[in-house]
């Protein structure tokens, strides 16, 4: 349930990250899922997408600002989006504000993780086309991409990052002693040894 007191971002995304095993055809591949593959290290597929689409379009109008909700719903692909030209802040992990956003170039998605970012489009970055690629494997390939509109700005929302109230202070907890007597019971045995 979303806190009602949260700030109103210009928009609030979703995105679900998948990878499928394509044939020549574009079809999936018979082999896509293997005994094992799942006896291993999960399904590996060779097309990445973004809420089942390949190299998503976003398109934007510069000063917005977004909320995007990440998750990785792979079975064994990790994930490690770069966003090119932007400052992503993370605010959430696993559904979870955190107690302190950060800002963060490059992370890690692992199948089932999530993370939530507070990302702003600059009004002045001289590009129309943000990029956001996957550096997890030794070939990056894009997910996504923010297009920018021509000459359309917004006023950027200003509020304070979101981030969790009640954080457990980690001090570990105070000793206390609790005296006890401890007893035990002997019974006698037989001439060989057994319990009479």
């Amino acid at each position: 349930m979303e806190d009602p007191d949260e700030p109103r971002y210009s928009r609030d995304l979703v995105w679900v990250l998948d990878d499928w095993l394509l044939n020549e055809t574009g079809e999936i591949n018979e082999h896509f899922v293997t005994r094992h593959d799942l006896a291993h290290d999960g399904r590996w597929g060779n097309f990445p997408t973004v809420n089942g689409t390949f190299q998503l379009p976003v398109s934007v109008k510069a000063g917005e600002r977004i909320r995007i909700r990440m998750v990785n719903v792979a079975n064994g692909r990790v994930f490690a989006p770069q966003f090119h030209g932007l400052s992503p802040i993370i605010i959430a992990v696993d559904g979870m504000l955190v107690g302190t956003p950060f800002p963060i170039e490059r992370f890690l998605l692992a199948p089932g993780n999530r993370v939530d970012l507070d990302v702003t489009i600059p009004k002045k970055s001289g590009n129309t086309e943000l990029n956001v690629v996957d550096t997890y494997t030794r070939r990056p390939f894009p997910l996504a991409s923010f297009q920018i509109q021509r000459g359309k700005t917004v006023d950027t929302p200003q509020f304070k990052t979101p981030q969790a109230r009640h954080i457990p202070n980690g001090k570990r907890p105070s000793m206390r002693r609790f005296p006890m007597t401890l007893c035990s019971m002997q019974k006698k045995t037989g001439p060989m040894g057994f319990l009479g």
